[in-house]
Parts: C-alpha cells; structure tokens; sequence
C-alpha cells in the first residue's frame, strides 16, 4: 500500500511564493528606474536648450560690449562684467534679431508654399524642378562660402548680406532635396547634415555681425553727440590732470578752509570695476571722443546730473 503526501487545500508551496515575490521587487525597480530616467530625460530636455541660448546670449551681449568700447580705443578686460551682465546687455541685439528672423520666416513660408504648389503634381517636370532648385541651393551656398574666406583671408568679417545668401541657399538645398512624406529624397545623408551645420554657420555669423553693428552705432550716437549722457563733477584734494573742452577746472575753499579742485562738464561713459570712465573731450572730423579712466580712490568724490 502506497503511502500518500498531501498539503491543506488553498496552501501553496513556499518555493513559488518566494519566485513570485522576487519578481514583483524586480518589477517595482525596475519601474522605479524608468520614472527616474523619465525624470532625467524631461529635465535635459527642457536644461539643454536653455543653457544654450543662455550661452548664445551671452556671446552676442559680449561682441556688442566689445565693439562699443572698442570704437573708444578700450579693452573689454577694462570691466568686470559678469557672464549675467553679457546676457542682459544682449537684450537690444535679441529683440532686433528676433523680430528680423519672425520677418524672414515668414516671407520664407510665403515662397515656399506658392512653389509647392506650382511644382505639385507635375511628374517629371517636378523631379526636375527639385533637381533645378537643389542646384541653386548649393550654387547660394558656395557664392556666400567663397566671399566669405575671401573676407577671412584679410581679417575682416564677412557682411551680414553673405550670412542671409548661406541662409537661404541652405533652405533651399534641404526643402527640395531632403526627403520627406510621400517624397524620395535626392541627397544623401551625409549632405543632410552638413547642410544643417551650413546653416548653424549662418546663423552664428549674421548673429556676431549683427552684433557689431549695434555695438558700433551706439556708440556712434554717443561720439556724435555725448549730451545724452550724465554731466561729471569732480572733487579732489590734489590736482587732476583732467583737461578736455567740455571740463571747467576752478579751486575751492572748504568749510576747513583748505583748498579743493573742482572739475564739471566731463560726461560719463560708464563706472565699472572700481573706475569712472569719462568723455572729458568730444570728438572731431579728425578723432573720436576721448576717454579718461579715473580710479575710484577716497581722494576724490564725484557727483553726476543726468540732463533732462
């Protein structure tokens, strides 16, 4: 007679509880990983593109800062801007660019969906036509690159015109060439992205010369005409080698009855490090408006009025 084992009805055995409980703690992190990669993965997305148009910004407030001072003989390592101080003097140069890149998009959007519409349908005619458009793509391109190293090999930036023709040929060359839904592409795709780096380039360069030239018309205006900014007076106990037209010396007594100099009518660029930078002469036909840096000591004291 067999002898026979049994377990109480509803109980199972204690192997398979301990395999099903592993399992659930395996899935629980490795669902815990993947929310935390979620996490990571948002973050960069939205981190990323932030820093680099921080970045950006500060690049064009420091070109603009450069040029400005630079129109005066002055060196930016002159000043103690911060990185956060290139990314606010940046605002002109963004708003300006923004508002040029809104216009040209959407004189772009205009063209394009007028030729899309003429090309469309046609068989043939519209493989040649892309054929065509591709190849004035590429021609833009090469004209821009060519007076672009022809400016890079005397030292000198290339004008924003160049920046807009490699912009425009770019566009051209990827909306007809590259590939698209219901469409075979006609470049490969290493073109692709050197278009896509082509138009970068672009990018970067009309953004450094639009820059520039903010940056040097302002401070055009201000050697045109430097009224606009605060009038300087001087106190000091020793005398100053202040000279200019715009600077009335006089001596002083005060209420110790010892002498002080005086010297008014000097206009005030800028403070910054720890030193006054100020236009006691203005410009001519034959030189721009002279700068004189003064240290900010406690020998002097200095008062500004802002014209109204």
């Amino acid at each position: 007679m067999r002898a026979m084992s049994f377990s109480p009805r509803g109980r199972r055995p204690a192997s398979r509880s301990k395999t099903r409980a592993m399992s659930s703690s395996v899935h629980g992190q490795r669902t815990a990983r993947r929310s935390k990669m979620q996490i990571v993965e948002s973050v960069s997305t939205v981190v990323a593109p932030l820093a680099l148009v921080t970045a950006g910004l500060g690049y064009i407030g420091w070109i603009r800062t450069r040029e400005f001072y630079g129109y005066f003989g002055l060196s930016p390592s002159l000043f103690s801007y911060s990185p956060q101080d290139y990314v606010l003097r940046s605002a002109p140069v963004g708003f300006g660019a923004i508002l040029l890149l809104g216009l040209a998009g959407a004189v772009l959007l205009g063209l394009d969906r007028v030729l899309t519409r003429l090309l469309e349908g046609r068989g043939r005619r519209e493989t040649w036509a892309r054929r065509a458009l591709v190849g004035l793509g590429a021609t833009l391109v090469l004209v821009s690159l060519g007076g672009a190293a022809t400016a890079a090999s005397v030292a000198v930036m290339p004008p924003i015109a160049g920046a807009v023709l490699l912009a425009l040929g770019v566009i051209v060359f990827l909306r007809f060439g590259a590939g698209s839904q219901g469409r075979v592409g006609l470049l490969p795709p290493a073109a692709v992205g050197l278009a896509v780096v082509m138009l970068a380039l672009a990018g970067f360069w009309a953004t450094t010369v639009y820059a520039q030239t903010l940056g040097v018309g302002a401070a055009e205006a201000i050697d045109r005409n430097p009224r606009s900014l605060a009038v300087v007076t001087v106190y000091s106990r020793s005398p100053l080698d202040l000279a200019g037209t715009n600077v009335v010396a006089s001596r002083l007594l005060d209420q110790d009855r010892q002498w002080n100099y005086r010297y008014t009518g000097a206009r005030l660029l800028t403070y910054s490090n720890n030193r006054w930078f100020l236009i006691p002469e203005p410009g001519s036909s034959a030189y721009r408006s002279s700068v004189t840096v003064l240290p900010d000591t406690d020998a002097i004291r200095v008062e500004t009025a802002v014209p109204r």
